[in-house]
């Protein structure tokens, strides 16, 4: 079964989820650490979700049961109803960028797919200020107030010339230096192989066959989206690989194309049982929350009232006390004053101004 997606892999993704762009993010949900599932609403497609299934990224239909965690719970009290702006993969490396926008603010998440996995929400200077995950390597570090910029340096395989790949060293063999160094991942690196007419395992790769190489690369990147569910017709039934186009690998094998790499992901790799549980505690505490919010904006309401009064007391201030001192008088002498209504009452003088 698919281990993980390559790089190749997301770029084809990508094209299917860039759907979920200028959609308006809901709520959030999570069963495990790297397990999240964000609500999209998008005008033509309704309700989906953005799913980071590690190893794995997808947009789907479903989501699965569990208790919130506090990064789902950071994400839909300050970014819920947020825009996605853009949905992009960082170079070629295994991470996606999801660019929000909630009123006027921005911010990123970042979903790494290789190693461990995290999901890390930075401002619009990708500085760190919530990971899922906080962790420590010898040459990174991710938590709060820290710079995730450590892939800035790193090659993109999807800018790479003809030059690029006259210059490729072969370590080992061709396949493994093309998956391994060059980020292709094992699939792919043989698949190009194949495609170019060249022995995946050979060690000595001419310069003729290096311009095969970036031909036919360059050509698999324009080829349009076929995505496809491959059997071995030794294991029925047992699935062995999910691809996003049809790959000469598998010519061999059972391809069964389907409508969608992102909904075939979800298909077969998502356990689904029940819908996700909500810690009643926090949903108390939400609505408490909702509730102060909304007292706020009355209050604030009534201090741009009064504001708006003062401002108009002090801008007519001679004709209301002018006003005034013809009503104290007309008290006295028990008076009626056109223009002005006497309250003897409750000892109220009214007048427009």
């Amino acid at each position: 079964m698919k281990p993980e997606l390559s790089s190749i892999d997301l770029f084809f993704l990508i094209k299917e989820i860039k759907k979920a762009e200028n959609g308006i993010l809901g709520k959030t949900f999570n069963n495990q650490t790297k397990q999240l599932f964000i609500e999209v609403y998008e005008k033509n497609t309704g309700k989906k979700f953005l799913t980071y299934y590690h190893p794995f990224f997808w947009l789907g239909n479903k989501k699965v049961p569990g208790d919130l965690s506090n990064f789902s719970m950071y994400l839909r009290k300050h970014y819920e109803r947020a825009k996605i702006i853009s949905i992009n993969q960082v170079k070629s490396e295994r991470i996606i960028e999801l660019v929000l926008d909630k009123g006027g603010k921005s911010a990123r998440i970042f979903f790494e797919l290789f190693g461990q996995g995290n999901a890390i929400l930075c401002d619009d200077t990708n500085t760190i200020f919530y990971p899922i995950e906080v962790q420590e390597w010898k040459d990174r570090m991710i938590k709060k107030g820290e710079k995730y910029n450590w892939f800035e340096n790193n090659k993109n395989i999807f800018e790479f010339t003809e030059k690029d790949f006259r210059a490729l060293e072969v370590n080992e063999n061709i396949s493994r230096t093309l998956a391994t160094v060059y980020g292709f991942g094992g699939v792919f690196a043989e698949e190009l192989c194949l495609r170019s007419e060249i022995d995946p395992k050979t060690v000595e790769v001419n310069q003729k066959q290096k311009k095969k190489l970036f031909g036919e690369f360059s050509k698999l990147l324009r080829e349009k989206s076929n995505p496809q569910l491959v059997f071995d017709p030794q294991k029925p039934g047992v699935l062995k690989d999910i691809t996003p186009i049809k790959l000469q690998k598998y010519s061999k094998l059972e391809n069964k194309p389907v409508e969608s790499f992102s909904e075939a992901l979800e298909e077969n790799l998502l356990v689904l049982e029940e819908a996700p549980k909500e810690n009643p505690r926090i949903k108390q505490l939400q609505k408490r929350i909702e509730i102060q919010e909304n007292t706020l904006i009355e209050y604030k309401k009534k201090i741009d009232e009064n504001n708006k009064k003062a401002e108009h007391i002090y801008e007519n201030y001679e004709k209301i006390e002018q006003l005034l001192e013809k009503g104290r008088k007309a008290v006295k002498a028990g008076e009626e004053i056109t223009g002005i209504t006497i309250d003897r009452k409750n000892k109220k003088i009214l007048a427009e101004v």
